[in-house]
């Protein structure tokens, strides 16, 4: 009775293979591009303020920026990969 495509919630905890299409690996090789990216630009406050935040304050990183940019990346990776993540 529904038109449209049907989504099967139990693909995304426990995978389907066949529910992958190639722009969820598009999505996901652009999304993880862009995370690495950030990652490797963000590397040295990161972990500066990993070992100490007011040293790194102290050394004139931005800490709340930091954790930002760190949840922000973070939150796109979990949600580019969250599909494949079953599999």
């Amino acid at each position: 009775m529904l038109r449209g495509p049907s989504v099967d919630f139990a693909s995304y905890l426990f995978g389907d293979i066949f529910a992958v299409t190639p722009a969820d690996l598009a999505w996901l090789a652009g999304g993880g591009a862009v995370v690495a990216i950030a990652m490797w630009r963000l590397w040295p406050s990161l972990l500066r303020v990993s070992l100490d935040e007011d040293l790194a304050a102290a050394e004139g990183v931005d800490v709340g920026r930091t954790r930002t940019a760190f949840t922000l990346a973070l939150a796109l990776a979990i949600a580019v990969a969250m599909k494949i993540v079953g599999i």
